[in-house]
């Protein structure tokens, strides 16, 4: 399963939307941005509150829940 910047930097590429845009738009350096986005650093809902923002959309867009580990049965 995807990671949700994975699939933020998915939906980047492709709609040809440029990383140092929306770091300018969300006062982020473009390397902090892209390390995040890239798994080097952490991703936090505060950022992908943001990049949301500067992308028009909204977090649930990109965040998938998951079940709970044992199958979510009762024990």
């Amino acid at each position: 399963m995807a990671s949700t910047a994975q699939r933020i930097m998915d939906y980047i590429n492709n709609n040809g939307i440029k990383q140092r845009f929306i770091a300018k738009e969300i006062g982020m350096k473009f390397s902090t941005l892209n390390s995040k986005l890239n798994g080097k650093s952490k991703l936090t809902a505060e950022d992908i509150e943001h990049i949301c923002w500067a992308l028009g959309k909204s977090p649930s867009d990109f965040i998938k829940p998951r079940p709970p580990e044992g199958g979510g049965q009762n024990n």
